[in-house]
C-alpha cells in the first residue's frame, strides 16, 4: 500500500505499537481522528494498513525464531 511505504521507519514503529496494544475498534479511531495523518488516511485504507502490520510482525517473529534456532 501506497500510504504504508511512504511512512519513515520511526513512524511505522509508531503505528505498530499503536497497533499492538489497541483494539481494532480504538486502532481505527487513533487512525482517523487522532494520529498525526488522520488528514491522509481513509476508512477504506485501515484494512490495508492492518494487513501491512500484521505481515510485518509475522516476518519479524519468523525472523527472530529463526535466530533461536
Amino acid at each position: 500500500m501506497k500510504w504504508w511505504n511512504e511512512r519513515e521507519q520511526k513512524d511505522k514503529i509508531e503505528i505498530i505499537e499503536k497497533f499492538k496494544i489497541m483494539s481494532n475498534e480504538k486502532f481505527e479511531i487513533w487512525l482517523l481522528n487522532e494520529c498525526k495523518w488522520k488528514n491522509e488516511i481513509k476508512k477504506d485504507d485501515i484494512i490495508y494498513i492492518r494487513f501491512s502490520i500484521e505481515n510485518l510482525i509475522i516476518i519479524n517473529k519468523d525472523n527472530e525464531e529463526k535466530q533461536v534456532k
